[in-house]
C-alpha cells in the first residue's frame, strides 16, 4: 500500500515504479521529504519521555487522566507525519533522479519506514486504551506503562531508520 517503489516479481531483482511528481497535488513546494521526515523522528524520540512525565503526574494524582490526551494527540500527529514522510520519500526518490536499481540500503530504509507506520498505528491504539479501561472501572496505569515501553522501543527503531536514511544521503 505505502511501498509504491519496490515490489518483487518472484525474481531476485526488484522492479521499481516511479511517480513523476506530486500526482495528487497535495504538497506545497516547501513540503519535501528532508523537511518532513525530521518531525516524526523528533516526536518519536520525545514521546516516551513526555508520556513518562505525564504518567508519573497522573499516578501521583497531580493531574487528571485527561492529560493523557496530549500523548494520544502527539501519537496521532506522529502517525500522520510518518504517512507524509513516506509519501514524500517516494517523491524524493523519483523527482531527484535516484538510480532506478535501488541499493539494499534504500530497500531496507523503505521497508522499515513502511513498518514504522504500522507500528505507530498500534501505538496510537494502545495510547487510547487507558480511556477505554477507565470507563470499565479498571486501572489504566498498566497500559500506560506498556505504552511508554513500546514508545521507547519505537523511538530507537525510528532513530535506526533515520540513521539508514542518513547513510543513503551522506554515504
Amino acid at each position: 500500500m505505502f511501498n509504491n517503489y519496490f515490489y518483487h516479481t518472484g525474481e531476485d531483482e526488484p522492479i521499481v515504479t516511479t511517480a513523476d511528481s506530486d500526482l495528487l497535488g497535495l504538497l506545497l513546494d516547501f513540503i519535501k521529504h528532508p523537511s518532513v521526515v525530521h518531525f516524526p523522528i523528533a516526536y518519536s524520540v520525545a514521546i516516551p519521555f513526555v508520556a513518562f512525565v505525564i504518567y508519573k503526574a497522573i499516578a501521583s494524582k497531580t493531574i487528571k487522566l485527561s492529560w493523557w490526551y496530549s500523548v494520544v494527540f502527539t501519537q496521532f500527529l506522529v502517525f500522520l507525519l510518518l504517512l507524509l514522510a513516506r509519501y514524500t520519500g517516494n517523491l524524493l526518490y523519483s523527482e531527484h533522479g535516484y538510480d532506478l536499481n535501488p541499493t539494499s540500503e534504500i530497500q531496507l530504509h523503505s521497508t522499515l519506514g513502511t513498518y514504522s507506520i504500522y507500528i505507530n498505528l498500534v501505538l496510537l491504539i494502545v495510547s487510547i486504551l487507558p480511556f477505554l479501561l477507565q470507563r470499565n472501572q479498571k486501572n489504566p496505569k498498566l497500559i500506560m506503562r506498556t505504552y511508554i515501553l513500546l514508545a521507547f522501543g519505537n523511538a530507537l527503531f525510528i532513530l535506526y531508520i533515520g540513521y539508514l536514511g542518513g547513510q543513503i544521503v551522506w554515504g
